[in-house]
């Protein structure tokens, strides 16, 4: 889906480590959209279905990275049912969205540890994956 801007979802950690995680990549991608979904919408669904909605926005199309904070599974299947990339952050794993063994795993701390990589190394692995 080369056509459609790179999509990355970021659970796990804290919703800081998330927020931080969300500043870093726009730091590399000034041009990234954030489109998280408001906490005000609660129900696990009904996330997935504004996420979805959001992301199926025309305007989207002239955009490289678009971003989201998610914190449960009907949101990681609506970034990956658009060709996108649930990234784990550092910290606490999450309780809905599996690490699987392909996953990529973020740190805001700004070294390398293991299998988390830096935001600058993490998104050349997505641009390479998308490509």
């Amino acid at each position: 889906m080369t056509n459609y801007p790179l999509v990355i979802g970021f659970c796990g950690s804290t919703s800081n480590g998330r927020k931080e995680a969300l500043k870093a990549v726009a730091a590399i991608h000034p041009k990234a959209v954030n489109v998280t979904v408001p906490p005000s919408v609660r129900a696990t669904w009904r996330r997935g279905d504004h996420l979805e909605l959001a992301l199926s926005a025309e305007e989207l199309l002239q955009v490289p990275v678009v971003m989201a904070d998610i914190s449960c599974l009907e949101e990681a299947e609506v970034v990956e049912s658009f060709g996108g990339y649930v990234v784990h952050v550092e910290g606490l794993p999450s309780d809905d969205i599996p690490i699987q063994r392909e996953t990529l795993l973020i740190t805001v701390t700004g070294e390398n540890r293991g299998r988390y990589t830096d935001p600058q190394t993490t998104m050349e692995k997505l641009m390479e994956l998308h490509a």
